[in-house]
């Protein structure tokens, strides 16, 4: 929410955000599952991170909406414990 006043009066109002149509999250589950997500599920070497980060990005940019963001945070933090798990590192 933003507060901003005008003419003396206060108001409340709610940022606009992007709000992604059915198609869009038809998309972006597919795009960040079935292309992301199993492209880079069985990441072994850290030097591959960089580029992991860069397409998520990219999808994050095309698609600029909380939802794609969401899944995308939850997703890089699951492969990033697998990796770690798999490295003997936690």
């Amino acid at each position: 929410m933003v507060l901003q006043a005008r003419k003396g009066v206060l108001q409340i109002t709610e940022k606009v955000k992007h709000i992604p149509s059915h198609e869009e999250v038809r998309n972006i589950f597919n795009e960040t599952y079935n292309v992301f997500y199993k492209k880079w599920r069985n990441i072994s070497n850290p030097d591959d991170w960089p580029k992991l980060m860069q397409e998520m990005y990219e999808i994050d940019a095309k698609y600029d909406c909380d939802l794609c963001r969401q899944i995308l945070l939850e997703l890089v933090k699951v492969m990033q414990d697998e990796f770690l798990k798999r490295q003997g590192e936690k």
